[in-house]
């Protein structure tokens, strides 16, 4: 019973689409209907003319940071280099003494603490260098006091014995330079203090216990669902269901649809209602989510209860193709319009528009190509330039809900704005002030690297390839001196050359 449920389900949806009947229908994939956007303007000029930027918040202070070089020992190895860690060798001492299976040198080192899959709290040492490529990590105790506690010459190991694997092994930072702070240069403190007043960090697109939900299956738990599902079901296909070759004019001829004799049959119809309530008295008290429960809720009930639905859980895609997750943020993006939650709306859209596939791990460029959504923040006269670039610095003292998302996303992003080139110029300034710190000017190389390799799809001109080498010799000596382009470049797109 419950394949044919889910079968008759997904041809329903295929022929007379389920957002379209529930209330999500004026809100393209792509883009926002032209009420939306008028019922949005006032509230977006409200937010405007609520920035003050000359009330920037005072001291936005960098990640702490250390140059360190990096050793890995495995096998019995380990042992002895755990026992020389503990007696104070040195580096160069400890490698004199025993060969180690990798050493990387002057590493940038950052740290943070987080939470694992298993909401274990965590604390990491990482260790960048190239092209802002992550390329070792080490987990240390948590609550270490590694700014006031660790100094030059000082080790920071991991130590690895799992005899269940056949392995063991020692990871190890060995600190070149003290931890340091740096204050953050005014200019750029400001493009952070602007993304935080817009996007409102204590008011993010998902509740904090959101809940990990399988869009597919997550309804089964349900038992008052399942029947009305089963009592759905029939009702909605009848025997007029359109075929493929009316399908894109059912929108537009709702006298003609199935839609409109869908409609009128629920909202008159009291067991609908009175199931319906069921499903959702259930659903909230088992914390059990379904898309079409919440289409319902949208169309029958409140949007306001269909938003809170939406925000109480993500789905998790079934494959790295999946639409499901970028889907479910344009959802609550509507619906944070259509209910005047300006908050809310803006930083789903800039989910969207920034593509942080921590978010949307669905390859939403493979569904949006070019139209990266970034000229609706426009239209609302909003700072790009500074939501992009305050979501890529980084900085210690910030609220730990406000919106950051990946350099790669962000080079994807400006690549295919008309503002392209002023912007990277901005960029290329950034880079090159050494009052901005190490790890920041290394994330906008990393920014500035993938906007001009993304803007040149198939062939990397020379010159690009020469633009590229003055920027590497503006990042600080020794991160510049890891760098190499014939290494870093995919070759096989560079003009005139082979690929190796």
């Amino acid at each position: 019973m419950r394949s044919a449920i889910l079968f008759t389900v997904a041809l329903l949806a295929m022929y007379c689409p389920l957002p379209a009947w529930f209330g999500l229908g004026d809100a393209p994939r792509h883009i926002y209907s032209a009420d939306i956007l008028e019922a949005l303007r006032p509230l977006a000029t409200d937010h405007r003319a609520s920035y003050d930027p000359a009330a920037v918040r005072p001291g936005y202070f960098s990640k702490p940071q250390a140059v360190g070089n990096y050793v890995l020992f495995e096998g019995d190895r380990a042992d002895t280099a755990l026992k020389l860690i503990e007696q104070g060798a040195g580096f160069l001492d400890l490698l004199r003494q025993i060969e180690p299976k990798e050493t990387t040198k002057h590493l940038l080192l950052t740290f943070d603490t987080y939470r694992d899959v298993r909401c274990n709290i965590k604390q990491e040492v990482f260790g960048w260098n190239g092209v802002c490529g992550l390329r070792h990590s080490v987990d240390i105790d948590v609550g270490l006091d590694i700014v006031n506690t660790c100094r030059r010459g000082d080790w920071l190991f991991e130590y690895i014995d799992a005899p269940a694997y056949k392995y063991k092994g020692l990871q190890a930072f060995f600190l070149v330079t003290d931890f340091q702070q740096t204050q953050i240069p005014s200019d750029y403190a400001r493009s952070i203090d602007y993304l935080d007043h817009m996007t409102n960090p204590a008011e993010a697109a998902l509740y904090e216990d959101a809940k990990c939900c399988r869009h597919d299956t997550c309804y089964t738990d349900i038992g008052i669902f399942q029947n009305f599902m089963q009592w759905l079901v029939p009702i909605a296909c009848g025997d007029s269901l359109p075929n493929e070759h009316v399908y894109s004019d059912v929108l537009n001829r709702p006298d003609d649809s199935c839609f409109a004799r869908i409609d009128r049959q629920m909202a008159n119809t009291k067991l609908f209602h009175r199931m319906l309530d069921l499903s959702i008295e259930a659903a909230i008290e088992n914390q059990c989510y379904f898309e079409l429960l919440e289409q319902l809720v949208a169309r029958y009930r409140s949007k306001d209860l269909a938003l809170k639905l939406k925000r109480s859980h993500f789905p998790v895609a079934c494959c790295g193709m999946s639409s499901r997750p970028y889907l479910h943020r344009r959802d609550i993006a509507v619906l944070a319009a259509q209910t005047a939650e300006w908050n809310v709306f803006l930083r789903t859209h800039i989910d969207v528009v920034f593509d942080d596939y921590r978010k949307n791990p669905d390859g939403t460029f493979t569904f949006l190509g070019d139209r990266t959504m970034v000229p609706v923040l426009q239209d609302f006269g909003l700072d790009v330039e500074s939501l992009l670039l305050g979501s890529v610095l980084r900085v210690d003292n910030r609220h730990r809900n406000a919106y950051k998302t990946f350099a790669y996303s962000i080079g994807n992003v400006i690549a295919r704005m008309p503002e392209r080139d002023e912007i990277l110029n901005d960029i290329r300034s950034m880079i090159g002030n050494r009052q901005l710190d190490d790890f920041n000017r290394l994330r906008l190389f990393d920014v500035y690297w993938t906007c001009l390799i993304e803007s040149n799809s198939s062939e990397i001109p020379e010159s690009m390839v020469a633009t590229l080498r003055s920027v590497v010799d503006l990042l600080p000596p020794y991160l510049a001196q890891t760098i190499d382009l014939e290494e870093e470049l995919p070759t096989h797109r560079i003009a005139g050359q082979q690929k190796k």
